[in-house]
């Protein structure tokens, strides 16, 4: 199992500059686009503010984890709302359960530091923990 933690770059502008309705319409979409990029078995959280937990279940695969970040990367980048003016981009950290890191809260802990880092390097983009 991997968990991805997704947090919005830059999405404080949009509450600020429009509203919360606003922010509530642009994270329907954001959720929107993550699902179609991800498998039907994967489950998206919204955890609070622009964050988002995504739980990929079953045996890790590295290549298809990352293809799919890059993914949930890509379709926000790709996307300009002309509404409110406003591009949205993406930061991912990732933390794979393993038979030594099988707490969830630590698991959840490694994938927000592994976020924090890819803020610290400029933002969209991912890495592992």
């Amino acid at each position: 199992m991997e968990q991805m933690f997704i947090d919005l770059d830059n999405f404080k502008q949009v509450n600020d500059l429009y509203g919360h309705d606003a922010g509530d319409e642009v994270l329907i979409e954001v959720s929107n686009r993550i699902i179609k990029v991800t498998e039907p078995s994967d489950r998206l959280v919204r955890i609070g503010g622009d964050e988002f937990i995504l739980i990929k279940p079953g045996k890790s695969d590295r290549e298809k984890i990352n293809q799919t970040a890059q993914n949930i990367i890509n379709t926000l980048s790709d996307w300009s709302d002309s509404t409110y003016q406003i591009n949205v981009s993406a930061s991912v950290g990732i933390a794979e359960y393993t038979t030594e890191c099988k707490d969830i809260k630590v698991l959840l802990k490694k994938a927000d530091n592994a976020l924090y880092e890819v803020k610290r390097q400029g933002k969209r983009g991912f890495i592992h923990a």
